[in-house]
Order: C-alpha cells, then sequence, then structure tokens
C-alpha cells in the first residue's frame, strides 16, 4: 500500500500483481464508533469526528494508459 495527499485528500493505492488475486486485501479499522456506506461512500464514524472515503477507483495500466477497471464496495 501506498498512502499520500492529493487535494488536501489522504489517499492510498494498492498496486496487484498480475495474477494475484484483489480480493485478498482487506483493511481493519480500529478506534472507530460506526462504519457505514452511503451513496458509494464509506463513511467512518470517531468519537471526534467524521471521516469519508469516496468510491474506489480502480484501473489497470496498459501501454502507459489508465484504463478502468471496474470495482465495487462489498
Amino acid at each position: 500500500m501506498t498512502a499520500y495527499q492529493s487535494d488536501k485528500n489522504f489517499k492510498y493505492d494498492f498496486v496487484v500483481a498480475p495474477g494475484a488475486n484483489p480480493a485478498q486485501i482487506q483493511l481493519v479499522y480500529e478506534g472507530i464508533n460506526q462504519l457505514e456506506i452511503n451513496n458509494n461512500q464509506l463513511i467512518i464514524q470517531t468519537s471526534v469526528n467524521k471521516i469519508i472515503e469516496q468510491r474506489p477507483y480502480a484501473y489497470q495500466l496498459i501501454d502507459e494508459r489508465k484504463e478502468i477497471v471496474p470495482c465495487n464496495i462489498n
């Protein structure tokens, strides 16, 4: 996983090797009060704030171009 800041937002990427199973990626949230999916966003409620993660975005690099790959929130 690579974590970084973009447009004042915290972001992270997972790079999946060819032939690997992306379903094995799991995130563990600790110290939260509630997790909820609303309008394709993950809402993380803590005791001090609400964090909103945008819908996942997946792509594959083909000839140095980003080709969109369908992905869903489960």
